[in-house]
């Protein structure tokens, strides 16, 4: 074996961005950009970075992506980087694992092996491949922006694309610099103070918050000039002109729009709207003639029909008038406004309000009763004449809607601004709440971002930023009046007597939402969480620091240099113990939310789990705890047995312990518990505590905290670097135990590496007719299942139409399925063709759903179904021109906005996440866009689902050769990565029939579903027979040999979820937005 010595470089980077959410856990000065995505290049202590994110040390994030230390050795507190990746598809990157199938690493690498990346992603030239051959680990691509040498080549310093050095060493050539640098002499360069993007040191091209663009300078809104507005829309000054034959002008924050004041020589027009124009004499009124607006005496105004307010008799309106004609004297009415009715009987009319409430139109003969409604009511019945608000739920309305109508029944079109609009039909929508401020915390100005647990574990989305810099987050709601909080520029930053601060706002805790959060408040902070256990109090958090945390927020928050957050999809927790130096400590999970599993013992993580009476799980799916009081787990963590012993953790059989807690000792087959006191051997071996244990003195606890317990309890060390060795994450004190999975067991006080089973299936923990020609597996190891032919495979999803149950065995879908995750009909994760998935829950696309109907024209708002996908049709083009199809079925382009450019009912440019495809966007997370892409950028697919790049971000013009599955060169048989159901991978890199021999490789008659044999010699690894079942079955029906089984390894390929996925959902308020 090559031993190859990483010498790590952690270099300073740029400071993270607040709008990311890395700063509370990122070592100060440690972010970089890659592409789009900002990464942490170096932990505060007691974390690493994982895809660019800062997770603790101990979570299911690091396990996973078996970030460890030199040569393998376990993490410390205080690394704060990972040396080593060993998790599938996950490699070595300044500091960091990254799994390639996921971005950000999809953006740095697409090909890994042994934890290394061997093909870096430069196709937009972020990074460039490492010349040395070989380069150090971790040093296979380089960042543009890296200025520390890497085997002799290195980039420009704030560089965001470059080309690399020639020559094999040197300096990178920089084309593009990083946002708030320009290019100049091969370096980049900040942009003045205020600019945060530019093309040159008096060119800017965007401004920081509160600043505006004049002319490639930033200036504030004063600084715009008398002919000029500050649009608070594009954030510039804005010629008042873009309002025809206007000079001068203000910008109107209740429209969104200018107001002119000054028409040079013509007159200014006001619409009912508030929207003005410049007019000449006649566009107004004159002479006789009927409108909206007429001309006063002196020529000088434009004025409404229903304005009264003139001091000149001859120039007053009539109240309530909408059109009108004029010749020198008062102007006669014709015709009233909206909510009025005519009283006269005839001849001049005379506007009186309709006594109805809300009526848009009411006859003189029934004014009591409304004829119409105003906008945002629906008339109940023409008897009552009643207009009723469109969301009184009571009296017929639906919630959240703004714009209704009662014609034919009732019908919501339009939503309030705190709801999302989801189409039911041609042009119905029903209103889904995003934010509980009805002016959704002032529009896009503002962010919701501030979200709030309830008891029941559902989220309340509350206002973390008003976008009326003179208004405030109080209680969540954006309101003038702070009181004794101190607020500015539409944020909180310290709280009075009774409040709390909580992510940009001051919450009371004697009312809702606070009383949720936080049960006691003193002193502008938090003093006793609720007593649901959702939040924890954050260790020595000040009057103006967050002193109270959702358990599951893992962007956590800081105090001073001490970093505290929540575990990733935790129910209840305990808070940290506080930090006594610099770095960052997760809660204690106590309980998980529905659906992420169990907690380990640890608390540092939520782990999946299929043992039922398990209440505590490990990493690798090991029982820790049992739900009952009576039991405890058996040896090797598979189930829960009857044990009721003290201080007992496992028992090898009915109340027979063989493994003690801590404080206790294995005593024959129960636990004594243990008296700690001074060492009296031991004291000079580093040890704090011992147990007499009878003369036999063994340590408990260490002198120095960082120290682990030796394997022997004699003594006391820095690490545990023995062979087999690995830290104990669940124990306090630190002890070392060894490594279970890798087969390691303690025998005379070292771990011994143990045979393994003496099943010959590979991966086989039971089997009849052991180690004979007829061996059948009947259970696998803990990590795998069994297949309908007695193998063992890790994911059964390998075999099509097939999902892993809790007993560990592959079972057959619901037929109504192509692929699933469950047993149950609404399970489904992929549909026959002809038939569309709809997720149960669409925040959760892996909870699975029902596989239904294709797009039909005219239904569910679909006006053509263009889009096929996976031989199922989907919408391609809207009947409402303000929605777009979105993963095939329309929907409104809402304030999380999937489309940037809809026409007509079709999407012609996606938003960043998702890419374009037939007049929709789709995601590559979800169905159906799944099948066609893996990765979207910029609103385009960058990498097909059969591997290949796309051409113009078209995925349909590089296909794979027909048996392929994933490719690595388009229509070639010889160049398929994985290949279709009932096909498997043979030596020259083609898909081959499981039933046909290829060279070496035997096929086997009847068999589906099948893998290549190890060494590519001998019968395929059959997993799965013509008209075989989902039971798991009694017999060996492979058709093989236990020869021919034996060594054959098993290939899966597991893609793990996205982390970016869960932050832009989570807490994570990226700007204005």
């Amino acid at each position: 074996m090559l031993c190859v010595g990483v010498t790590l470089a952690v270099t300073l980077g740029m400071a993270c961005s607040p709008s990311e959410g890395r700063t509370m856990t990122c070592k100060s000065g440690n972010c970089e950009l890659v592409g789009d995505a900002e990464i942490c290049t170096q932990c505060k202590a007691g974390g690493v970075p994982i895809d660019g994110f800062c997770w603790p040390v101990g979570s299911p994030q690091v396990i996973t992506a078996g970030c460890t230390g030199l040569e393998g050795a376990p993490l410390t507190s205080s690394d704060g980087v990972c040396r080593k990746c060993s998790g599938t598809d996950h490699f070595l990157f300044m500091g960091g694992c990254y799994n390639k199938g996921t971005w950000p690493g999809s953006e740095i690498c697409t090909a890994v092996d042994k934890g290394i990346c061997t093909t870096c992603n430069t196709q937009d030239t972020y990074l460039f491949q490492n010349p040395a051959n070989p380069a150090t680990p971790g040093n296979e691509c380089v960042l543009c922006s890296d200025v520390t040498s890497r085997d002799g080549v290195v980039g420009v310093a704030s560089c965001y694309t470059c080309t690399a050095p020639g020559g094999g060493s040197g300096a990178a050539t920089c084309t593009t610099c990083q946002p708030g640098y320009y290019e100049e002499g091969g370096k980049c360069k900040e942009c003045v103070a205020g600019c945060i993007d530019c093309t040159g040191i008096d060119q800017c091209t965007a401004c920081e918050d509160g600043k505006y663009l004049k002319t490639n300078t930033c200036v504030d809104a004063s600084g715009c000039d008398e002919t000029e507005y500050a649009d608070k829309k594009t954030w510039s000054c804005k010629a008042c002109s873009d309002i025809e034959g206007c000079t001068e002008c203000t910008y109107n924050d209740t429209t969104g729009k200018p107001k002119c004041t000054n028409c040079n020589g013509k007159l200014i027009k006001t619409t009912v709207d508030g929207t003005t124009t410049c007019v000449d004499a006649n566009g107004c009124a004159q002479s006789n003639q009927a409108g909206t607006h007429f001309l006063s005496n002196d020529n000088r105004k434009c004025i409404p029909c229903g304005d009264d307010s003139e001091s000149l008799e001859a120039d007053k309106g009539t109240p309530g008038c909408k059109t009108c004609t004029k010749n020198g004297a008062k102007p006669t009415c014709s015709e009233c406004l909206d909510g009025y009715y005519n009283s006269a009987n005839s001849g001049t009319a005379t506007c009186e309000a309709c006594p109805g409430k809300n009526c848009a139109t009411c006859d003189k003969s029934t004014k009591d009763k409304c004829k119409t409604c105003t906008p945002g009511f629906f008339l109940k019945d023409s008897a009552s004449g009643e207009c009723i608000p469109c969301d009184d739920t009571k009296n017929g309305g639906s919630e959240g809607c703004s714009v209704c109508s009662n014609n034919s029944g009732f019908e919501c079109t339009d939503c309030k601004p705190n709801y999302y609009k989801r189409t039911r039909g041609r042009s119905a929508v029903t209103c889904e709440k995003f934010c509980e401020d009805s002016a959704a915390c002032g529009g896009t100005a503002g962010t919701c971002g501030a979200i709030v647990v309830q008891d029941t574990g559902d989220f309340l989305h509350y206002c973390s930023l008003c976008g009326d810099p003179n208004t405030f987050p109080i209680n969540g709601i954006c309101t003038g009046t702070k009181g004794d909080n101190t607020c500015a520029n539409g944020v909180c930053t310290q709280c009075a007597a009774g409040y709390f601060l909580y992510m940009g706002g001051c919450y009371s805790a004697a009312s809702a939402p606070g009383n949720l959060m936080c049960k006691t408040a003193e002193g502008g902070k938090c003093t006793a969480p609720n007593e649901n256990n959702k939040y924890f109090l954050v260790p020595g958090a000040a009057s103006n620091q967050q002193s109270v945390m959702a358990c599951e927020n893992p962007l956590g928050t800081a105090v001073g240099e001490k970093a505290y957050v929540g575990v990733e999809g935790c129910d209840t927790c305990t808070a940290p113990a506080p930090l006594t130096e610099a770095g960052m400590r997760p809660a204690r999970c106590t309980a998980c939310n529905l659906g992420s599993g169990k907690p380990n013992l640890a608390g540092s993580g939520c782990f999946k789990c299929n043992i039922p009476t398990c209440s505590h799980c490990s990493a690798n799916g090991v029982c820790e705890a049992c739900t009952s009081k009576e039991q405890r787990p058996n040896t090797d963590g598979t189930k829960c047995i009857s044990c009721n012993i003290d201080g007992c953790t496992r028992c090898s059989a009915e109340n027979k312990c063989d493994q003690c807690g801590d404080g206790y000792r294995l005593e024959g087959e129960t636990c004594v518990q243990i008296q700690p006191s001074a060492c009296k051997t031991l004291g000079n071996a580093g040890c704090a505590t011992c147990d007499p244990n009878g003369g036999d003195e063994i340590c408990l606890t260490c002198t120095k905290e960082s120290d682990f317990l030796q394997l022997n309890k004699k003594s006391c060390k820095a690490s545990c670097d023995g062979d087999g060795e690995i830290a104990d994450p669940t124990s306090t004190p630190k002890v070392c135990k060894c490594d279970a999975e890798k087969g390691y067991q303690l025998q005379d006080d070292a771990c011994v590496q143990t045979q393994p089973s003496a099943c010959q299936t590979e991966n086989c923990q039971e089997c009849t007719n052991r180690g004979k020609e007829n061996e059948v597996c009947t259970e696998c190891i803990s990590t795998h299942y069994l297949t309908p032919t007695n193998q063992c495979v890790k994911d059964c999803t390998t075999i099509s139409g097939y999902y892993g149950d809790a007993d560990k065995k592959c079972k057959r879908c619901h037929d109504a399925c192509a692929e699933c995750v469950g047993a149950a009909n609404n399970q489904c994760s992929a549909c026959p063709a002809g038939r569309a998935l709809t997720y149960a829950d669409d925040n959760h696309p892996d909870n699975g759903g029902t596989c239904g109907d294709a797009c039909t024209v005219d239904e569910n708002g679909c006006k053509a179904c263009g889009a096929k996908i996976g031989g199922t049709d989907y919408c391609s083009k809207c009947s409402a021109d303000s929605q777009a199809p979105l993963n095939g079925v329309c929907t409104a382009n809402a304030r999380a906005q999937f489309c940037t450019q809809v026409t007509e009912g079709s999407c012609t440019s996606c938003n960043d996440g998702y890419f374009l495809r037939d007049g929709g966007c789709y995601e590559t997370t979800k169905q159906p866009g799944k099948q066609v892409c893996t990765q979207a950028n910029g609103g385009q697919c960058q990498t097909c689902a059969n591997g290949l790049e796309t051409q113009d971000g078209d995925c349909s013009k590089s296909a794979c050769h027909p048996t392929c599955a994933t490719c690595t060169a388009a229509s070639q048989a010889d160049k398929c990565s994985t290949c279709l159901a009932g096909y498997y991978l043979d030596a020259s890199r083609a898909c081959t029939l499981c039933t046909e021999t290829s060279g070496a490789i035997q096929g086997v008659a009847g068999c589906v579903s099948c893998t290549a044999p190890s060494g590519n010699q001998g019968p395929v690894l059959c997993y799965l027979l013509k008209g075989g079942d989902s039971t798991g079955g009694s017999t060996n029906r492979s058709g093989l040999s236990t020869g021919a089984i034996a060594g054959i390894a098993v290939a899966v390929v597991i893609v793990a979820g996205g982390l970016v996925g869960f932050l832009c959902w989570w807490f994570l308020c990226r700007g204005r937005a």
